[in-house]
């Protein structure tokens, strides 16, 4: 994978957590599951270059994340991508599925039980290759990560460490 590539994987991974961070809980008072929709802008760290926009449509019931869709789509209107997630097996360990448009990448984490299993595609045509790791108590994984630190904030905020581990599909490894 080109470092090109892989930026743009990791900053569609991260502006879509940093999405995130405001919009679902603000209607946390709503009673049942909510449908949440919203735009996410994703710019260039060091020139403030707009790269791409995040189409959210997303599911909360209170202050746990459900699940929902993202789509990716560069600046001329391209979809580049999709996501799905889906907390119903574990709150901190989505089952998803993260596929780029133009080259067939995809990874996954396709169940969650006593293991996380994940799986990778670094191009359409390609074999899927397909790992198991052990689920931790401390594991979080891909937007996971959003919904530990939120449950864990009080944590964090007295001073103590947080330690956990990050479940990576797109590396097959934790």
């Amino acid at each position: 994978m080109t470092r090109r590539r892989a930026s743009l994987i990791g900053a569609m991974t991260g502006a879509m957590t940093g999405a995130m961070t405001g919009a679902i809980w603000t209607l946390a008072a709503a009673a049942g599951p909510q449908p949440l929709k919203f735009y996410g802008y994703a710019y260039d760290l060091h020139s403030n270059r707009y790269l791409y926009t995040e189409v959210h449509d997303q599911r909360a019931d209170g202050e746990r994340w459900l699940g929902g869709t993202i789509a990716y789509y560069a600046a001329d209107g391209t979809r580049l991508g999709r996501k799905t997630l889906d907390f119903s097996q574990d709150p901190y360990v989505p089952v998803y599925r993260f596929e780029m448009d133009a080259s067939g990448y995809l990874e996954a984490i396709f169940r969650v039980d006593d293991r996380v299993h994940l799986r990778r595609r670094l191009r359409s045509g390609e074999e899927l290759k397909e790992t198991a790791v052990p689920r931790l108590a401390s594991m979080c994984a891909d937007s996971g990560f959003h919904a530990l630190i939120r449950a864990r904030f009080d944590e964090l905020m007295s001073g103590r460490p947080l330690h956990l581990q990050l479940a990576a599909a797109g590396s097959l490894d934790s």
